[in-house]
């Protein structure tokens, strides 16, 4: 049970950082954005995980977290581009795909079990995503995807593929060294780029004057990230991901009723159809 309540801090803790995101990546930048609420994390998490360096040590230890590392940032550029300039109650749905990928990669390579029932709510979400993605679903002609979803889409297959390794590092190698290297690795790479740029002092004078959005934001993101991995630790990967994908819902309400953004009927149809396969698939997996 402790692992599903942490799920469930992560999908509170992701949906209302998804909201958040638009606005910081809008006002401060992408790579000022990431630069920033990585530092912040390698702070915060470098004194519970400094017994553990060590394990960096181990070939294999190293291979997996540049990996997963790698996967984060390519996946992290594309969603966050995708929040940006899409609409959240958009974006949102579509990251529902990372579910059935993240489910399918578990059963797979980590012999989890899928249901018959749980394959049918999958499809469910599937639809549901392709209606809320497209402003005419019958317009293939005439660039029918909305602004941002062919980058949230791609992005959502990188979350998949992110979150079983999120899993396999943290039962592997330890859950709270995942999030910290990660995040390391994500200062170096958006440190080096603002330096190159020589946007460096711009960036942080960004993060400055929008301090409590950015490191607000941040530990929004790493707290779930963290309750996430130790999820993973106490219950399998698929089980975890059902759980915490309803960070969607929250993320599509607060973009409707905050942001008053606008859908098509058949888009706010593929929102509900989308959340409730995931809804309906979080109860099949608990």
């Amino acid at each position: 049970m402790s692992g599903v309540l942490l799920a469930i801090v992560a999908l509170f803790g992701w949906g209302i950082a998804d909201f958040f995101v638009q606005r910081a990546t809008r006002k401060v930048g992408v790579a000022a954005t990431m630069f920033s609420g990585s530092l912040f994390g390698v702070v915060v998490v470098l004194p519970f995980v400094f017994r553990d360096l060590g394990k960096l040590a181990r070939p294999e230890h190293a291979a997996i977290l540049t990996a997963f590392a790698v996967i984060g940032l390519i996946t992290a550029l594309f969603n966050l581009e995708a929040f940006r300039k899409g609409k959240l109650a958009v974006v949102g749905p579509i990251m529902g795909i990372e579910l059935p990928i993240t489910i399918l990669l578990a059963v797979a390579l980590r012999a989890e079990r899928l249901t018959a029932i749980q394959g049918g709510f999958m499809a469910a979400v599937f639809l549901g995503i392709f209606l809320t993605a497209t402003k005419d679903p019958f317009a293939f002609g005439r660039k029918p995807w909305e602004k941002g979803a062919l980058l949230a889409l791609v992005g959502a297959v990188g979350l998949g593929v992110f979150n079983f390794l999120t899993g396999v590092v943290s039962q592997d190698v330890s859950p709270l060294l995942a999030v910290w290297f990660s995040r390391a690795v994500f200062v170096a790479v958006f440190g080096a780029f603002l330096t190159l740029k020589g946007r460096m002092r711009a960036a942080m004078e960004a993060a400055r004057r929008h301090a409590p959005l950015v490191f607000g934001l941040s530990a929004l993101y790493l707290i779930a990230s963290v309750a996430y991995g130790i999820s993973v630790t106490l219950i399998p990967i698929s089980i975890a991901t059902t759980v915490s994908e309803n960070y969607i819902v929250v993320a599509a309400i607060l973009g409707v009723a905050i942001n008053k953004e606008k859908l098509a009927l058949h888009q706010a149809l593929g929102a509900v159809v989308a959340v409730a396969g995931i809804l309906a698939l979080a109860w099949a997996g608990t």
